[in-house]
């Protein structure tokens, strides 16, 4: 089952700061604080962030019907207090939309992109294997004990094994490839020669290494349970770091082969780049 956000209102003391639509697809919004946090409320369950102003917000979510989450923040306060009504029932039904919300920890790491290093996107499958082989407890819990099961070792053999270069660039003949050992890298065309790649290179890389784990736990959930629900990647903090000679359409082009919804926050000076 996916799920996608289909209207998203946001109150900043009273007064309406945002009024979003999002198509099922690619969509490129403006960044916000605001927007930011409560997007990782309602995708991830929690937020960490106190703000000088009350905050409001009601949210049409789409799970087979469609949800109604509105919620509430304080001046400095840290919760939310939040109400969930469905189109079949005025009744609250928070916990049956928390159930459906609920995904392991491990795959909530990969729904927002982040572009710092730490994240390192590129040894992501490297680690599994390893963590596998040494029967880590840890990685079984942070995967719902999925990854502790030979279906699991298999797929992510099988999907290692049949990974498709990807180009880097169209300009530039570098392409992201998949090692044997779940390494991620970028080789000059054919061969085994490591690309000299820019600032610019490094991020773009790191971004289709993000996009290839979401495929990679997309198509994992499938096979573990057919009634998973797939949620929406949202993408901030990435496109101020690439110049002008990174080509925005295939950047877009390649994000919208997601069979999900993504959201890309852009800054405002950004956004007239992009004609969605």
């Amino acid at each position: 089952m996916d799920l996608y956000i289909r209207k998203l209102t946001i109150e900043k003391d009273g007064v309406i700061s945002h009024k979003l639509s999002f198509n099922k697809g690619l969509t490129v919004i403006e960044e916000s604080p605001d927007t930011l946090e409560i997007l990782k409320l309602l995708l991830k369950g929690h937020s960490t962030t106190k703000f000088p102003y009350n905050l409001c917000f009601s949210a049409e979510i789409i799970i087979v019907k469609t949800y109604y989450v509105r919620g509430r923040k304080n001046k400095n306060e840290l919760h939310w207090k939040l109400s969930v009504e469905s189109e079949n029932s005025a009744e609250d039904c928070f916990e049956e939309f928390r159930g459906l919300m609920s995904a392991s920890i491990e795959i909530d790491s990969l729904s927002f992109f982040k572009s710092s290093g730490w994240q390192d996107y590129s040894h992501r499958l490297n680690k599994y294997l390893r963590l596998i082989y040494q029967n880590d407890n840890v990685f079984f819990k942070h995967t719902n004990s999925f990854s502790s099961t030979r279906t699991f070792r298999a797929f992510i053999t099988q999907y290692i094994k049949h990974f498709k270069p990807i180009r880097l660039r169209e300009n530039r003949d570098y392409y992201l490839v998949l090692k044997q050992n779940g390494v991620f890298a970028v080789y000059k065309g054919d061969s085994d020669e490591s690309a000299d790649l820019s600032e610019n290179e490094r991020m773009l890389s790191s971004y289709l290494c993000y996009l290839s784990l979401a495929d990679f736990w997309e198509r994992a959930e499938r096979i573990r349970n057919l009634n998973t629900v797939t949620k929406p990647l949202v993408i901030s903090d990435f496109m101020e770091r690439l110049d002008e000679s990174i080509n925005t359409f295939e950047i877009l082009n390649r994000t919208n082969r997601l069979s999900r919804q993504t959201i890309l926050l852009v800054k405002r000076n950004r956004l007239s780049h992009f004609d969605l």
